[in-house]
């Protein structure tokens, strides 16, 4: 069932932490129309700024709304903001590094093998775009991250983790 905006936005601390519980757990927030813009607005800042850049990389044409989707469902469950800038060097939160996907059905964590690892931790997030709905789905360690095997999707050798591969809750 999907909670209406106007009730969440009176829940009490005792509803916010179970709801925010079952998130950690993998449960799937919906996001309102409301809840909904400041991504996109995000995400649109985000490919000027791409735009510009040399060393970004667009895998899709919602490459960054699908990262800002992510970074934002991470921070609410964990109650954190983001660090700060555009091209983090690797962490979205401290000591934390957030990936999206919108490959939902079947999540994987990727991250190319000639991408330095920086954080301690990779979490992955599965959005739904059409649905405007994110998943927590689970994290690995830098060093599962590492050792993960490597697939070929067109872009380079990329350590690969599946859902199942993934630790549960937050690290």
């Amino acid at each position: 069932m999907i909670t209406p905006y106007l009730e969440l936005l009176s829940e009490t601390s005792i509803e916010r932490t179970i709801r925010l519980e079952k998130m950690a757990a993998g449960a799937w927030r919906h996001y309102w129309a409301e809840e909904w813009e400041p991504f996109v607005a995000e995400a649109a800042r985000r490919d000027e700024v791409s735009d510009r850049v040399e060393w970004t990389r667009r895998w899709s044409p919602e490459f960054n709304l699908i990262g800002v989707v992510a970074e934002g469902l991470y921070g609410e469950i964990t109650g954190q903001e983001r660090l700060a800038g555009f091209g983090d060097g690797g962490e979205d939160f401290p000591g934390v590094d957030v990936k999206g996907t919108s490959h939902y059905e079947r999540p994987m964590l990727l991250r190319l093998a000639s991408d330095p690892l920086r954080a301690e931790r990779f979490c992955l997030v599965a959005v739904d775009l059409k649905g405007h709905s994110a998943r927590y789905v689970g994290y690995a360690t830098r060093e599962e991250l590492a050792a993960a095997p490597e697939r070929e999707y067109g872009y380079g050798p990329t350590r690969t983790l599946t859902e199942a591969q993934l630790h549960k809750g937050l690290p």
